[in-house]
């Protein structure tokens, strides 16, 4: 998996598992609270292993959004 996946895999289980837990208050469904957690914890657990730098494979810093470049190795990050 590339970063440019692993990235847009951490957005998209941020904005469903935040939609399934919305759709929880509404039906008042107790596990699918549980489900919206689950979504947005492996959205978070992938990062370490796919959100690095292609050059010098460093982790890069997901609070930062769509970096130009590595901020470990200054390699150009291609979005």
């Amino acid at each position: 998996m590339t970063y440019q996946r692993s990235y847009t895999l951490f957005k998209m289980a941020f904005i469903l598992g935040f939609g399934v837990i919305i759709l929880n208050w509404f039906l008042e469904i107790w596990w699918l609270l549980l489900v919206g957690i689950g979504i947005i914890f492996l959205g978070i657990k992938q990062l370490p292993f796919f959100y690095r730098c292609p050059h010098c494979k460093q982790q890069l810093d997901v609070r930062q959004g769509k970096l130009p470049h590595c901020h470990h190795c200054g390699g150009e990050l291609d979005w």
